[in-house]
Formats: C-alpha cells, sequence, structure tokens
C-alpha cells in the first residue's frame, strides 16, 4: 500500500494540519495542551491516569503536558488523598480562561478539517473514526480466533 493512502499516515497527516491550524489561531496553547484542558474540564479532580485513559495520550507524554500546563498556572496538580502515587489534576481560574477562549478555535479547526468531507456524510464519517479510535485489539482478536 503506498504511504499516501496508508490510513495511519493520513490521521497522522490529519492531526498535524489540525494541530497547525489551531497554532495559527491560537498561539498561547497547543492543541494536545488544548485536548487536555478539555478533559480535566470533563473531568475535574480526575487523576493523570485518568487522563491518559480518556485522551490516549501515553503516560510520558501526558506527564510532560501537566508539567508544563502547571509550570504555565493552567492547571494544579496535587496527590491524591486515596492513593499516594497518583496525582489529582484540576483546572485554575487561569485554564478556565484559557479554555473559554480556546474552545471556538477548536471547534472552527474541525469544521474546517469536516468541511472535506461532504456534509451527507460527515456523522459516518466520525462513526467509523470513534469505532477503530475505541477499539479494543486484544477482545477483537480473541474473537476472531
Amino acid at each position: 500500500m503506498p504511504v499516501t493512502t496508508s490510513l495511519l499516515q493520513l490521521v497522522h497527516r490529519i492531526d498535524q494540519k489540525g494541530g497547525e491550524r489551531f497554532a495559527f489561531r491560537h498561539p498561547d496553547v497547543t492543541l494536545r495542551q488544548m485536548l487536555v484542558l478539555q478533559a480535566i474540564a470533563e473531568t475535574p479532580d480526575g487523576s493523570q491516569a485518568a487522563l491518559v485513559r480518556r485522551t490516549g495520550i501515553d503516560r510520558s507524554t501526558m506527564a510532560e503536558i501537566v508539567k508544563r500546563l502547571v509550570r504555565r498556572g493552567m492547571i494544579s496538580r496535587r496527590r491524591s488523598r486515596t492513593d499516594e502515587r497518583a496525582y489529582k489534576v484540576r483546572l485554575t481560574p487561569q485554564g478556565e480562561a484559557i479554555l473559554d477562549v480556546a474552545a471556538p478555535y477548536l471547534e472552527q479547526v474541525e469544521a474546517d478539517l469536516l468541511a472535506a468531507v461532504p456534509e451527507a456524510a460527515r456523522e459516518q464519517f466520525i462513526q467509523a473514526l470513534e469505532k477503530i479510535a475505541h477499539s479494543d485489539w486484544e477482545t477483537d482478536a480473541a474473537s476472531t480466533t
């Protein structure tokens, strides 16, 4: 299969284009940082491990993103009271403000990217991507053997 039609390469290019467009529209926060801020807002006082599961960002990358967001005053991080190994994270007022300002830019970037897909096919396109993104390879492999 040519690299230009590889699913993995195409998904990577979409991610790159989205990141570039978002950075152009809102240079104060990266696309990944924005997605982490959104995930924190959706699950207040959640753990870093929960963020990894929710976003699909690997643990070491998530740790670096969290460290940068803490340093920039957008989130706070503290040890869990029930598990000393875990960290709980939450948005600060500054993080909430950035999220409020940047959310419309994120929506516009997604709309710009989806504009390449015929409107009648968009819902099905998103559903197919969700199915791929949320599939469990171990379960899927076991059911086919």
